[in-house]
């Protein structure tokens, strides 16, 4: 984990310990199926960390990700059909988590009383 995360794990560890132990178990399994030849979190890691260089292009993707041993290349080209499935997904996600983020957005400043302006 990176240093500067550390003040805010022992805030977390002071005020709600359950929640860290619980957070600290799961984090610790997905980081050793990352460590797992040809694991799901280490693509999703893999695209997601490269998409400012490459964008969201499947074939761009599917390239580096043969590169770094993370699939194997078949001869029927199904590796880019699995990659553009597994990229689909991953901005499904993320757009599902920029709405929720902005929706608790909203209701946090109406609790506070200002509102946030909508481009």
């Amino acid at each position: 984990m990176p240093s500067e995360a550390a003040p805010y794990l022992v805030r977390v560890a002071t005020l709600h310990p359950r929640v860290l132990e619980d957070f600290l178990w799961r984090f610790f399994l997905q980081v050793s199926d990352a460590a797992l030849p040809k694991s799901t979190f280490l693509r999703a890691t893999l695209i997601a960390s490269s998409v400012r260089e490459l964008g969201w292009s499947a074939e761009k993707h599917t390239k580096r990700l043969i590169e770094l041993n993370a699939i194997k290349p078949s001869e029927n080209a199904s590796e880019l059909e699995m990659v553009k499935k597994f990229i689909r997904d991953l901005r499904s996600r993320y757009r599902k988590h920029r709405e929720l983020m902005s929706t608790y957005e909203e209701r946090r400043a109406a609790r506070k009383g200002t509102f946030r302006v909508k481009n």
